[in-house]
């Protein structure tokens, strides 16, 4: 805990120029080494400001609190807070190893260890089956509930306790281990799969409260899990929030009313009216018999059927805005861009939750677009985030033809380096620093999962399900370079042959060996060059 006068990438950075990204690299050896997790932060997001006033002013996070996992696990509730002085360059670190956190009342879940009593059934076909007044939904719901009053009243009969029934049976098997007796082998022998199921179930239940997809059939190691958990609270928990006037909220009732005042504002509406112009974009194709079709009623097993075709993080097409844009284009009004010369020309891409528009760089075309998206507004009463919207200029657009562009557009910015869809939008000539946030994520990824917490088959399963699938989405855009790929698989197989405390061990056979299939005396990791290369040709074929 201190002042460490480094950071860990830019992020923790303000103003200044920006740093090399090979640059944090001995901070994080650092970290790494030594088994280290960052305890994280509450308030201003930097401990260190060179005092300095306007452009020239340099803010970074030099001060935090680094922690070993036993540590972490001894004070789960740890709180560290950043506090803003005014006498001194850097703040004050409040670390608070027992904060007063008022627990809120958890919610019900099924217990996985629950199916293994054949009573459940029963019991929850005797709670559906009790009569409910009111509509179909209030029916459904008042029965669910009574499934959920049920399961819980049942299960505080039970003794589902696996940490004591674990303790107990270890405590017996040591016992038997010092009697003398005929039967004592078999006894011990019991005693053991006893052991072996309160194992199992263990496991169950903390694997459930991890929400670890990946793994199906563990290796009876809830260590892991356990800290699974502890990482999810503390994302998932909430301990101040910023007010949309300024300042903050301190206390659980004053961040509730302002949750609850931002989406009581987000979903009101804003009353469109303007519903002609877009209107007249939309083409007639209705007939008389398919018009006869949509205004009967709908019946059960169509809602049925749409509901549950429907996916959760999908939205349909805006037709409206779609056709606006077609209109646009057939009057010639805006330009679509095309990728080949006898290719078709592309005026928009509506995806889920992003919208690419195509137009030429000039002061024409982006005054009528922004003029077609005020028309959809008006209309729909959606409105353009400008803040989380960017234009995009090809290397041939002059300055001159960029300032007018963004003049017409109203506010909206350029965009020089960021990311759409997870994957940089600007590649320059070095590959190594535009991807070095694969390095980085798998970086982190293996801080976290802490090699100690596993066993060889769980490692294993991990590299395969999750660190090789990092980059994958990336590689099948991108020819990721030779060295970049290296130092990946030199990631994997430091964390492949650690050991428990964390210290470096000889690499008994090369990663190139280890990729090799399981027939062939490898353990069937994947090479990532040969991996890129197959997703890329995946694309051509």
């Amino acid at each position: 805990m201190g002042d460490f006068n480094d950071i860990i990438s830019n992020d923790e950075k303000w103003g200044g120029r920006t740093r090399p990204n090979w640059t944090f690299s001995d901070f994080k050896d650092f970290i790494n080494k030594n088994e280290l997790l960052d305890v994280g932060f509450e308030g201003l997001p930097w401990t260190w400001s060179n005092l300095w006033v306007g452009e020239d002013e340099i803010k970074q996070r030099l001060d935090r609190v680094l922690a070993s996992v036993d540590w972490c696990e001894v004070f789960k509730d740890a709180r560290v807070t950043h506090i803003e002085v005014e006498a001194s360059d850097h703040n004050i670190i409040l670390l608070e190893t027992e904060p007063r956190i008022r627990k809120p009342k958890r919610r019900f879940h099924f217990d996985p260890r629950w199916l293994q009593y054949r009573e459940v059934e029963g019991l929850i076909q005797e709670a559906w089956g009790k009569n409910q007044v009111g509509s179909r939904a209030v029916r459904i719901s008042r029965k669910i509930k009574q499934c959920r009053m049920s399961l819980s009243a049942w299960s505080r009969t039970l003794k589902l306790n696996s940490r004591m029934e674990i303790k107990r049976i270890k405590e017996e098997i040591q016992a038997a281990r010092t009697r003398n007796g005929s039967d004592n082998k078999e006894t011990i022998r019991m005693l053991r799969k006893q052991l072996s199921d309160s194992y199992r179930q263990d496991e169950l239940y903390w694997n459930q409260r991890a929400r670890i997809k990946w793994l199906q059939n563990g290796d009876k190691n809830t260590a892991y899990f356990h800290a699974v958990v502890k990482g999810r609270r503390k994302r998932n928990k909430i301990s101040r929030l910023e007010k949309e006037q300024g300042g903050w909220c301190a206390t659980e009732e004053e961040i509730g009313e302002e949750i609850a005042h931002f989406y009581s504002q987000l979903f009101t509406s804003s009353k469109p009216s303007d519903f002609d112009e877009i209107l007249n974009g939309i083409p007639k194709t209705i007939m008389e018999q398919m018009n006869l079709q949509l205004t009967r009623p709908v019946t059960e097993k169509e809602i049925r059927i749409a509901v549950f075709s429907m996916h959760p993080n999908k939205s349909p097409d805006p037709d409206g805005l779609s056709n606006l844009l077609n209109k646009a284009v057939s009057n010639k009004q805006i330009s679509g861009v095309k990728i080949a010369r006898q290719g078709p020309k592309v005026s928009h891409l509506f995806f889920a939750d992003d919208s690419l528009i195509f137009c030429k760089a000039n002061g024409d075309e982006a005054g009528r677009i922004k003029a077609i998206l005020e028309c959809y507004g008006k209309a729909s009463g959606q409105q353009v985030n400008i803040n989380k919207s960017a234009v995009f200029f090809s290397k041939s657009t002059g300055s001159r033809e960029k300032e007018e562009v963004l003049q017409r557009l109203g506010g909206i910015q350029q965009v020089t380096q960021g990311k759409y869809l997870g994957l940089p939008l600007v590649v320059g000539r070095s590959k190594n620093s535009v991807f070095r946030f694969i390095k980085e994520n798998l970086m982190t990824k293996i801080q976290n999962w802490k090699g100690k917490l596993l066993s060889n088959a769980g490692k294993e399963v991990l590299l395969k399900s999750v660190a090789t699938a990092l980059p994958s989405y990336a590689m099948s855009v991108f020819r990721l370079s030779k060295s970049l790929c290296k130092e990946l698989s030199g990631l994997m197989a430091r964390f492949w042959w650690e050991n428990d405390q964390g210290d470096k061990r000889m690499h008994w056979k090369k990663w190139t060996d280890l990729a090799e299939r399981k027939v062939n005396g490898g353990l069937g990791f994947r090479d990532l060059l040969c991996f890129n290369e197959a997703l890329l040709a995946k694309q051509v074929w």
